[in-house]
């Protein structure tokens, strides 16, 4: 019998699924609702279990999915779904053809700690589908030659058709074995906090887009970067975009200043001008996801920390959502999904105008007992709800082999299924 998840009454609002943990879903000819791996719902999310006819993209070279540079390695996937290779899922502009339009997934072909370090290529390639996902078309090249990474998820399309994927290229300092890190006290045990921040690095986001539904790809003109004030350069990553209601595009991402930043392109994603620009929002150096809800408005969800709680070690200790009635302009309506009890009352935090660059520091002392990560958020906006997924991550004091004290790190993924109007409460 296929592995079944069933989603649970949450008492903070809508409902939860955990151990699921999609970059998309679509929702298919016959209403079921499908994810980039081939688990499907037939009941608008309330269960999910493997589909029996979709077939999952997969690359041809086996992704590692812990890639990452800190001990948070297990964040970017829930196990359960970990076979397949495919990195999103969308569905493609309608045509005479294909009145309900055709699947479209993609990926990237290599995602090892050699392409992270940019000692090795990998390369992005778009399939497509017109029987729902039994059968794929031959791979086309997206990307340009050279470093690509991506967010899951990243796809969007624009109401002429267009369809824009979002990806960077991150270029890490030599000698990355002696990056530093921070370290606290768990119930008295020292652990790793994290080590992005503590080495050389640089960063830069690029868009591709295709105007004949995923056949062939163009690059924008050139890398897209922070550049505030026209003055200072800042590393820019982990972007997702939507297209504003006056025909512009408008992209997130993460930095080192604690702040998010976003950048405007108003010919539909071919230039990027002036550069992009800190927001309002306050953050770690954390990825966020931007969508655009039922109601119109614009919804983002990320790590809203200040500074002094980075430092802390508490980067992705809460994690956040607001809404934006003005298409990005400003931003109201804070709330927690989830945080450590002592920043739960902490639902908004206002901009510090101290832009340096910040990582938490080397020593961050104790940690509370129900510290955690949630981050890496993902959005996915079915009729009137909103799909939140993310990962987590909880400590726990335990031994090692040897019996010595030693913190062990439980992760998973979890999916809250709610209501648009439950983010304006």
């Amino acid at each position: 019998m296929p592995e079944v998840f069933a989603a649970v009454p949450d008492p903070r609002g809508g409902i939860t699924v955990e151990e699921i943990y999609p970059a998309n879903i679509v929702t298919m000819a016959d209403g079921s609702l499908m994810t980039e791996r081939g688990i499907h719902s037939t009941d608008g999310g309330r269960t999910w279990q493997r589909s029996e006819t979709f077939v999952p993209v997969s690359s041809a070279i086996s992704r590692r999915t812990s890639y990452s540079n800190d001990d948070e390695s297990s964040m970017h996937e829930s196990e359960s779904f970990a076979q397949s290779e495919a990195l999103g899922l969308v569905m493609l502009p309608a045509d005479d053809a294909h009145p309900h339009g055709e699947l479209g997934s993609y990926y990237a072909d290599k995602w090892t700690m050699d392409t992270a370090l940019g000692n090795d290529t990998n390369n992005w390639f778009f399939h497509w589908s017109a029987d729902e996902g039994r059968t794929w078309s031959e791979p086309v090249q997206i990307t340009l030659p050279g470093l690509t990474m991506s967010l899951d998820g990243t796809m969007f399309t624009l109401r002429d058709g267009r369809m824009l994927l979002v990806i960077y290229s991150q270029f890490l300092g030599s000698r990355f074995d002696k990056r530093g890190k921070s370290v606290g006290l768990y119930k008295g045990i020292p652990v790793d906090t994290e080590t992005e921040g503590h080495f050389p690095l640089a960063e830069a986001s690029r868009v591709y887009y295709s105007d004949d539904r995923g056949r062939s790809w163009q690059a924008n003109d050139g890398w897209i970067m922070a550049w505030r004030d026209q003055r200072w350069n800042e590393a820019l990553t982990e972007c997702s975009g939507v297209e504003l209601k006056d025909g512009r595009i408008m992209l997130m991402g993460r930095t080192l200043t604690g702040r998010v930043f976003d950048v405007h392109s108003d010919d539909r994603g071919h230039s990027w001008w002036p550069a992009a620009q800190p927001t309002e929002l306050m953050s770690s150096y954390s990825p966020g996801r931007l969508a655009r809800i039922p109601t119109g408005n614009l919804l983002f969800v990320w790590n809203q920390v200040s500074r002094e709680e980075i430092r802390k070690g508490f980067r992705r200790s809460r994690l956040s959502s607001a809404i934006s009635q003005d298409e990005g302009q400003t931003w109201g309506h804070f709330k927690n999904l989830e945080a450590v009890a002592c920043l739960a009352d902490t639902t908004y935090i206002p901009p510090d105008p101290d832009m340096s660059p910040l990582w938490g520091d080397d020593e961050v002392g104790d940690l509370p007992d129900d510290f955690g990560l949630w981050h890496y958020p993902k959005i996915s906006v079915v009729g009137e709800e909103v799909f939140v997924s993310y990962a987590w991550s909880q400590y726990e004091a335990g031994t090692d082999a040897d019996g010595n004290p030693k913190v062990n790190i439980k992760s998973g993924s979890r999916m809250r299924i709610l209501p648009a109007e439950w983010f304006y409460r």
